[in-house]
């Protein structure tokens, strides 16, 4: 796996390279690890690849706000990478674009920018090792959540290219992986989100250390894929482990080993005999059921299973990034008697085992595992 930089540094040539050659050599002196094109391109290698792998593997990405960058679509193609990366994107002020604000990439214009040099009409330029103690101190904050963000995008993206089971966390880097997934769900601004595939190979690495068993079984029919998506998004972003429907052939086994089952409730699902054989299959083996109602009109209460009626259900239809009630009234509802329903399923998988196998008293709970099970009774 390649090496990992503290900072990638994005600047237009024209107009702002001998500030961003300062600025590297400011930053070295400070110890910090620099991508600096300028010097850091090997000879006879590809130039859009050796800078795509830089961005992948740099904690922080500074851009260096000036026309000659604004305007330039090399570096346009660089912040759109950052921003693809959730990367920690620090943009400093260099030049005002006054003639092309409307190029400005619009992550720059979120984000807190640090003042290298005021505008002419204020008087000059500032300090710069002023303002490059307050750089460091941007840099040196949530460092080793940051630095862990790029080890696990490095690490996602590697499983990425085939998703062998060998390239997934285990032991004491899976956990510590599930640590700082779990405290960047509860962060309101958060100092880099993770990436859907971050989410996806943290949970899927957990998945494969529990023996493929999952907190969520989710029942959709092809029309609701897109919804199916965003839900997997969401679920996995706070760590929960997941199995879809059309993942498996067992689909059954998928449904035994998951705590909890979810139904996207469509107009296309209440009338899908494969669905609600799925949905049958979960209430004959007791476990807790929700439907999640999708936005469009399912048809006269008539139409609908009387199964599916009876169904705990969660309103989706009204979801959006700034109203997440529905989303958030899910994740409560799965962590309430969490550990009771993970139980079920645990024992559930051992007694259909034990069943499957001709009842072989080999199978059987014994001592300190039988006497852990009286909760359950």
């Amino acid at each position: 796996m390649p090496t990992s930089h503290d900072i990638f540094i994005s600047y237009g040539r024209k107009d702002s390279k001998e500030f961003a050659i300062q600025l590297r050599d400011r930053l070295t002196q400070e110890k910090f690890k620099v991508w600096f094109d300028s010097n850091d391109m090997p000879p006879g290698v590809e130039f859009q690849k050796e800078i795509n792998q830089a961005i992948e593997t740099s904690h922080h990405f500074i851009f260096v706000i000036a026309p000659h960058a604004v305007k330039s679509k090399f570096c346009r193609q660089e912040i759109d990478l950052a921003v693809q990366f959730n990367k920690c994107i620090i943009p400093i002020m260099y030049l005002a674009p006054k003639d092309c604000w409307d190029k400005m990439p619009p992550v720059l214009n979120q984000l807190d920018q640090l003042f290298f040099r005021k505008d002419k009409l204020e008087n000059g330029e500032v300090d710069f090792e002023e303002k490059f103690a307050d750089l460091v101190s941007a840099l040196h904050r949530d460092a080793a959540a940051i630095e862990q963000h790029t080890c696990l995008l490095m690490a996602a993206l590697y499983w990425e290219k085939n998703r062998s089971t060998e390239n997934l966390l285990i032991a004491d880097e899976r956990k510590e992986a599930e640590i700082w997934l779990k405290a960047r769900a509860k962060e309101e601004y958060p100092p880099c989100v993770p990436t859907d595939l971050q989410c996806e190979y943290i949970c899927e690495s957990t998945r494969n250390a529990d023996n493929l068993m999952t907190e969520v079984f989710i029942s959709y029919v092809i029309e609701d894929e897109a919804f199916m998506q965003l839900l997997c998004r969401i679920l996995r972003r706070h760590h929960v482990t997941l199995e879809v429907s059309a993942r498996q052939q067992d689909i059954n086994l998928s449904i035994e080993s998951a705590d909890n089952f979810l139904f996207i409730l469509s107009s296309a699902s209440v009338q899908s005999e494969v669905c609600q054989q799925q949905l049958a299959y979960a209430e004959s083996l007791n476990k807790r059921v929700f439907a999640l109602l999708k936005g469009e009109h399912i048809g006269s209460p008539l139409q609908i299973p009387p199964l599916i009626k009876k169904l705990q259900t969660i309103d989706f239809k009204d979801y959006s990034d700034k109203n997440r009630q529905s989303a958030s009234l899910l994740l409560k509802e799965l962590n309430n008697d969490a550990e009771y329903y993970e139980q079920h399923k645990v024992l559930l998988v051992k007694a259909l085992k034990w069943h499957r196998r001709e009842f072989n008293d080999t199978l059987l709970l014994r001592g300190a595992n039988l006497a852990h099970t009286n909760f359950l009774c």
